[in-house]
């Protein structure tokens, strides 16, 4: 007979006992600890973020999407996850010692880390899924440890989503007037707090919040989040891209409500933007996009033939300008004379290859870039399909005789610029070491 398992001491209580909640949301950027007293009042003692480790969001985010071997990853996720909480809310702990008592803290209150939020899954069974062994925590910790919050409430017909209502509730609502609060984390949600308390509480996710932006920069520019919102600040609001956006049944539904990852995503994302760039507004956007491959480069080389070898001068010309990245301009035909050694997967090559004067020389210059891994922007006419197969991203212009592309082709080459200068947080108003002035000898 196996010996039995040693009784855990109980916890004591005391008036001015100690919970500690444990969060990491839909973000994935960290994982929040706080310690509070709820007696008398609500108070926060101690709290710390800890930076979720790279490893463990990205297996949280591959168990978010349907893929292969799914219970395997889950399991060991799940024993990850709860190790890293409990080592988060030892460290607090630690750090905090002349703030409370360790014997005084009464539980841990842990949310535990969604994977997957399906509250319509008609016809299969809705469901939620959080993880984060609360058996594990409780053993490293010591301390009683209290999970699973969003079960029942979806066994009784709820939503199980949001949690924090409940708790804005117990803060926030007064007899004087009524109050509105918004939450905005991965996903945003609203609680409407009536001063009629007799009245029922009212709370529901109204779609994502940060969610979508840092999969977008993560994709654009490899960066985990927009600090400040730098980037966005430099955009302009689509509207045929917010039209596709809004048009989603979610946000068209009464409340009670909810939602995540499994609806907001970047696939989701790409979707409606393709959907909306059908209307041909998206070209700066495009761009936009198009910068994050100078996110790196250290250098690049701009090509065109015929008319628009000036052109590929001045593209160069204007990278160096305000980027500060080194940049030059070649006649197409000479590529094989020296520059093509500098070609390798680190190199952005921008390449003019409309469909007029030379293109079939254009494309053998392009096919001679592809096979030596450099990467391929390619300013194109519309409708142009060989080299949008070759390229890694193509901007169209219109069709035009072949004297006015220029007129054409040097307009997204300015734009290119200016989206790879303010990435990298450059002024593009006042590029360093340039001064313009006209000179009377």
């Amino acid at each position: 007979m196996k010996k039995p398992l040693p009784v855990k001491s109980q916890t004591q209580i005391s008036k001015t006992e100690t919970y500690l909640g444990v969060m990491s949301g839909t973000s994935l950027d960290g994982v929040d600890i706080v310690a509070a007293s709820f007696n008398p009042e609500f108070e926060i003692l101690a709290r710390q973020s800890f930076a979720m480790p790279v490893a463990i969001k990205a297996l949280i985010l591959e168990l978010c999407a349907a893929g292969d071997n799914e219970i395997e990853k889950l399991g060991h996720l799940d024993i990850a996850l709860a190790q890293l909480f409990a080592h988060c809310c030892n460290q607090l702990i630690a750090n905090n010692s002349d703030v409370f008592d360790t014997l005084l803290i009464r539980a841990i209150g842990l949310h535990g880390q969604t994977i997957r939020h399906r509250p319509y899954n008609f016809p299969s069974h809705n469901f939620s899924l959080q993880i984060g062994d609360a058996n594990t925590v409780a053993e490293l910790t010591n301390l009683t440890t209290v999970a699973d919050f969003r079960r029942r409430d979806m066994a009784a017909g709820g939503q199980g989503a949001p949690l924090v209502p409940a708790f804005h509730q117990s803060l926030f609502q007064s007899e004087y007037a009524d109050r509105v609060i918004v939450n905005i984390g991965g996903m945003s949600n609203i609680t409407l707090l009536s001063r009629d308390k007799q009245r029922a509480l009212i709370g529901f996710d109204t779609g994502p919040g940060n969610v979508l932006m840092d999969a977008w920069i993560n994709k654009c520019q490899n960066k985990t989040y927009d600090k400040d919102g730098h980037w966005a600040q430099t955009g302009t609001v689509n509207n045929a891209l917010l039209s596709e956006l809004m048009a989603l049944d979610f946000f068209k539904q009464h409340y009670p409500k909810s939602t995540g990852r499994e609806q907001f995503n970047l696939d989701w994302l790409d979707q409606c933007i393709n959907q909306a760039n059908s209307s041909d507004t998206l070209k700066d956007n495009d761009i936009q996009a198009i910068s994050s491959t100078f996110n790196e480069a250290k250098g690049s080389m701009f090509l065109g033939r015929g008319f628009s070898f000036p052109i590929a001068l001045e593209g160069a010309l204007k990278l160096k300008e305000i980027s500060y990245i080194h940049a030059e301009g070649y006649p197409a035909a000479e590529m094989k004379h020296g520059p093509i050694a500098l070609i390798d997967e680190n190199m952005p090559i921008v390449v003019i290859a409309t469909n007029r004067g030379h293109y079939e020389k254009v494309v053998s210059n392009i096919q001679e870039i592809k096979s030596r891994e450099g990467k391929i922007i390619a300013i194109v006419t519309e409708g142009d399909e060989q080299v949008k197969a070759i390229a890694d991203h193509v901007i169209e212009i219109p069709d035009t005789e072949e004297a006015f592309t220029p007129l054409l082709t040097t307009v997204p080459l300015q734009l290119l610029s200016y989206h790879i200068a303010v990435m990298l947080n450059k002024n593009v108003d006042q590029p360093r070491n340039l001064a313009k002035s006209v000179t009377v000898e």
